[in-house]
């Protein structure tokens, strides 16, 4: 029982365009140039967003939630992102994709030679080596993005070219081509500037009773501490094109462009930072944020919820300046149901595939997405979303069917015993 809904993004025009000499008619800031609307008044070349949330914590591997990945976004990098565009993988540290051997288990990347840290010296394959040590470690905290690491078996350096190097998987894996998008690059003369972990194979690193060894237990509670999470100063030795300057709790987190970015000027977008200052607000209600928007305080918002599209959407005050679109997004709304429940606390129902069949029969999904989507969301046969080109279109979607689910109760042992319609 899924569907996969979609997000609304809204963006003013006037904080993210810049004039280009022609000439504007009337009272209007706004000019069309080549099918855009570019805006020629006096704004500042800063972005405001609204997120639903504060990020719980920006720190490099540890840590989750949507804020925090959109944020992080703009602060780290990787090897290979997926292109928003196509969703399929695109380079962003890496000058390629990779070479993938024929029996598609190793896959060798070789780093861009532009690649930099902030203080210009070349980001090479031991920093790919030491980022992905520091996840591999079993007394790093980064819980949720453990079970993704298991299909690595080893990392080589080609010893001949220092930005060169070879991952090797231990089987065939649907998420094995994926696997360095989960990886941000972490400067390690920063976060092990006593080289603890080169004396560490990822092998030993995975094993608890390496826990034992004084050093590492050291270094591992430093790494996990809250500062490289929290504080300003400290959320550094990473490359992306922007830096946090400043973050003021429940209220804004400021993250301004870097002068001296080593991708500036690259034609990926992934490299683009045109924003002096990129200004992320945390704004959860949504008729403050309507008011923001009608108000013009807010440049973007794509966390806007299906009511509040529709009521500014039909409001000229707010479509002489924002550009509405919707847009589909790769999410999905479930209910899930215990099927091994421990008999004392929640009580053995769903374990029955014929109550889990009848209670899917029973979900209005149809009625939900007319409801309370407004028809802005699409029913998905699979947790697969439908963009994805291992979606199986052909699966069928279960109807709504209230007789049929009946029948599947009774024959599970469900009555009304007493008559009380339950």
């Amino acid at each position: 029982m899924t569907h996969r809904f979609k997000s609304f993004l809204f963006l003013l025009i006037a904080a993210c365009c810049m004039a280009c000499g022609e000439e504007k008619t009337g009272d209007s800031p706004y000019i069309e140039r080549d099918g855009k609307v570019i805006y020629t008044g006096e704004k500042d070349n800063r972005v405001v967003v609204q997120l639903l949330s504060e990020p719980s914590g920006l720190h490099p591997t540890n840590g989750r939630g949507g804020s925090r990945a959109i944020v992080q976004s703009y602060l780290h990098q990787q090897l290979l992102r997926i292109d928003v565009k196509t969703g399929q993988l695109m380079p962003e540290l890496a000058a390629a994709l990779p070479e993938v051997s024929d029996d598609l288990l190793s896959y060798t990347f070789e780093i861009d030679p532009d690649a930099r840290w902030d203080d210009g010296q070349p980001i090479t394959a031991q920093d790919v080596l030491f980022s992905i040590k520091a996840n591999v470690c079993w007394l790093t905290e980064n819980f949720d993005l453990k079970p993704y690491l298991d299909f690595l078996e080893s990392v080589s350096i080609d010893p001949e070219n220092e930005r060169r190097i070879t991952l090797r998987m231990t089987e065939r894996y649907i998420h094995n081509p994926y696997f360095t998008t989960n990886i941000s690059l972490i400067d390690r003369r920063f976060f092990d500037p006593g080289g603890v972990l080169e004396g560490f194979s990822l092998a030993a690193l995975r094993v608890k009773k390496a826990g034992t060894d004084p050093a590492l237990k050291a270094w591992a509670a430093e790494f996990n501490d809250a500062k490289y999470a929290r504080e300003v100063d400290m959320i550094r030795g990473i490359s992306g094109p922007y830096r946090i300057t400043q973050w003021l709790p429940d209220q804004q987190l400021v993250l301004s462009r870097k002068e001296s970015y080593w991708g500036a000027g690259k034609p990926s977008y992934l490299h683009s930072h045109y924003p002096d200052q990129l200004i992320f607000r945390f704004i959860q209600d949504q008729s403050a944020v309507e008011l923001e928007i009608l108000q013009q305080q807010i440049d973007v918002s794509f966390q806007l919820g299906t009511l509040s599209y529709e009521n500014l959407r039909q409001n000229p005050q707010v479509t002489d300046h924002y550009h509405l679109t919707i847009q589909e997004k790769d999410g999905i709304t479930l209910i899930f149901l215990n099927n091994r429940p421990d008999g004392a606390h929640h009580q053995p129902i769903f374990n029955d595939l014929a109550v889990r069949k009848a209670i899917a029969l029973l979900t209005p999904i149809d009625r939900i997405i007319d409801q309370y989507y407004l028809g802005h969301a699409v029913r998905s046969s699979s947790p697969v979303p439908p963009s994805s080109r291992d979606y199986h279109s052909g699966l069928p979607l279960i109807p709504f069917d209230v007789d049929a689910a009946r029948k599947l109760l009774s024959s599970a042992g469900w009555a009304d015993t007493d008559n009380d319609q339950v």
